[in-house]
């Protein structure tokens, strides 16, 4: 088997499916298909999704300029494709391949980058050839981890600990090893499945990571994770990821609660937050230092708290390591949990930031299963007697039809959390609007909420619960059957409930406390499960099945503003 090194490389990314219909199909492994690709007989199969639950391939050839393709997020999908040279070449070298060193040829004798964070991107067919005809400069992000080759030198590397009793990284490259006593949360870790890594002060535990290496030095970076401080933080430093070997001016590291307030720091060049962490609460905080503006930044659950403009960048000991929640160089240990942290080496935006602390669930129902979670958070569903259909409001969408269709997810943390601000947004196409539940949140028969649905008069409902009762709120809208209407129902303490339809707010409340109950909570699409539950509130929604469809689905722990409702109104 002979490679032309000179003029073929191929680029991978890791959890994603390019979308529109591939032209060829085969059952195999990846390195088969990867063959296929690369000594098809026409030379015009240019890039191939492997689905790795059922091996099998879907290959592209000349890409139409007709067609939108869309790049989606998928866990079973890893999408190759040919980076084509920019110009014919002449005399070109060759090198002969063996069977066993494809994988390492095709896809390790380029530079590779590791590029984190992917909103769904889509890309005409002229866009397509002019990315896989010269080396990817700009990132098709995700996420999950995604790896693409380039010709760039700069290489942007993505580490991710979910502590599901583990101290390994996702991907098995970063892992790292505990000392003196760090384990893992006998509750839910903010996914509200798994767990998380905990940290007693009291045993100065932390985790270590050396093996390989991460540098810090000289880059931009964004640091970030969820964390759940169990004692006081007024007299302590609590670190949260460390690199430091000496207490010099820009050469220690350090993302930490100090006296309760986020702190970044290399060491006398400080950036300090302002938002105060309260014991036994779950928050999100991301720390980022851009290299090009010389500028450290603190978000604090989506929010940019804090800016500083730094003398320098830092300039430590790379090969150092990275220490979490605790190192012995500075005597000083955190105390609690730390679920979901990653480094990126690359400045994370301000919106991929707000999405990753605040977009709980995400479900548009186009992967290769409906019940994929495409946020930061992976939590996928349950599908019970529903389908696909392709009629979606964006792309595909979900299908109710019967007494026993619905769609389930489990272990929503922060929306057990009373006054906690959030929001539902989605698109609905009834077959009737008489009657039927359309979202409904529980955690047992004792604690229910039909947040939305119809009543008999065909009318949209939307509820919250206070200490003592519902608040309910009606459209006067009648909403139309078989047409596409988006709904979006938001909440905040100081505003109450707002009721969307089709980006225009239809109903308003007043301002009220809302009263959670412990976590995590489940919610249902179409459904309210079983014969207790739905018994288990009284409101003027009907608390029959809904038949029709739901697509675009999002579940955020934040009040969407009007802006951000008319965004997702229209698509």
């Amino acid at each position: 088997m002979r490679f032309i090194e000179a003029t073929t490389r191929v680029g991978i990314i890791y959890n994603v499916s390019l979308s529109n219909s591939a032209n060829i199909s085969m059952n195999g492994t990846s390195n088969q298909c990867l063959c296929t690709m690369l000594f098809s007989s026409n030379g015009t199969t240019l890039s191939f999704n492997y689905n790795s639950t059922s091996q099998k391939c879907t290959f592209f050839t000349n890409y139409s300029s007709a067609i939108t393709y869309q790049m989606q997020v998928d866990p079973t999908s890893t999408f190759y494709f040919l980076q084509l040279p920019s110009s014919n070449s002449s005399s070109l070298a060759t090198t002969t391949v063996t069977a066993s060193t494809m994988k390492t040829t095709a896809t390790e004798a380029v530079s590779t980058a590791v590029i984190s964070s992917l909103a769904t991107t889509t890309v005409t067919a002229s866009t397509m050839k002019t990315t896989t005809a010269h080396a990817l400069s700009t990132a098709v992000t995700s996420t999950h981890q995604t790896y693409v080759t380039t010709g760039k030198s700069t290489i942007v590397t993505s580490i991710f600990w979910a502590f599901n009793s583990d101290y390994k990284d996702v991907y098995n490259v970063y892992n790292g090893a505990t000392t003196n006593g760090a384990t893992f949360s006998s509750s839910v870790g903010i996914t509200g499945y798994g767990s998380a890594l905990s940290v007693p002060r009291t045993s100065s535990a932390y985790v270590s990571v050396f093996s390989p290496t991460l540098s810090l030095v000289n880059q931009s970076f964004t640091v970030a994770a969820w964390i759940y401080p169990t004692s006081t933080m007024y007299a302590n430093d609590f670190p949260i990821l460390v690199q430091c070997v000496t207490g010099a001016d820009e050469k220690c590291f350090q993302a930490l609660l100090r006296y309760g307030v986020p702190v970044l720091t290399f060491y006398y060049d400080d950036c300090n937050g302002v938002a105060n962490f309260t014991a036994n609460k779950w928050a999100h905080v991301a720390f980022v230092y851009d290299l090009s503006a010389k500028q450290q930044r603190i978000y604090v659950n989506g929010y940019l708290d804090s800016a500083h403009n730094s003398s320098g960048p830092y300039t430590g000991l790379g090969t150092s390591g990275l220490f979490i929640g605790g190192t012995t160089q500075l005597n000083m240990y955190y105390d609690g949990l730390i679920d979901e942290l990653s480094v990126d080496t690359r400045v994370k935006s301000a919106s991929e930031i707000l999405d990753i602390a605040t977009l709980v669930l995400y479900y548009s129902f186009d992967s290769n299963t409906i019940t994929t979670d495409s946020g930061p958070n992976r939590i996928n569903g349950t599908s019970v007697n529903a389908t696909s259909t392709s009629s979606g409001r964006v792309n595909s969408a979900i299908s109710f039809q019967g007494n026993s269709s619905y769609f389930q997810a489990n272990g929503l943390v922060l929306f057990g959390t009373s006054d906690l601000p959030y929001s539902f947004s989605l698109w609905i196409n009834p077959g009737s609007v008489t009657n039927g539940i359309l979202l409904f949140a529980w955690k047992n028969a004792s604690w229910c909420l039909p947040v939305l649905g119809f009543t008999s008069a065909g009318h949209l409902y939307t509820t919250s619960k206070t200490s003592h009762n519902s608040t309910l709120l009606n459209s006067s809208l009648i909403i139309p059957t078989n047409v596409w209407t988006h709904v979006a129902h938001t909440y905040a303490p100081s505003t109450g409930i707002r009721l969307y339809i089709n980006g225009t707010l239809s109903a308003s409340s007043s301002a009220f406390n809302f009263s959670s109950t412990s976590s995590p909570i489940s919610i249902a699409l179409a459904n309210c499960v079983n014969t207790t539950l739905c018994s288990c509130s009284t409101v003027p929604i009907t608390m029959t099945p809904y038949n029709g469809l739901i697509d675009e689905f999002r579940f955020y722990s934040r009040v969407l503003s009007a802006t951000d409702v008319s965004s997702l109104a229209n698509p």
